[in-house]
């Protein structure tokens, strides 16, 4: 979304990402007397990423000087569906 004002923009982003079967340290999973020979990772993690970005950005001149000047601000949560690390 913009908003076209006087030399002024403002856009808003909103994002989500899942993520899965990412690469996580497995513990216990087998017993040790099976000779330490098994698997110490595995693909079992799941993550959800939400948020929002918005982005201030002015233009202008004074006579020939030309400037401009631009702010970011973003929000990121992180819900673990699983352990996500």
């Amino acid at each position: 979304m913009h908003y076209v004002g006087w030399f002024a923009w403002v856009e808003f982003d909103v994002f989500y990402k899942y993520e899965y079967d990412k690469l996580s340290g497995v513990t216990g999973a087998y017993s040790p007397s099976r000779g330490g020979y098994y698997f110490s990772s595995a693909n079992v993690n799941k993550c959800d990423y939400k948020g929002f970005d918005m982005t201030f950005t002015h233009y202008n001149h004074i006579g020939k000087f030309n400037y401009g000047a631009k702010l970011i601000w973003s929000v990121s949560l992180r819900s673990l569906a699983e352990a996500c690390r």
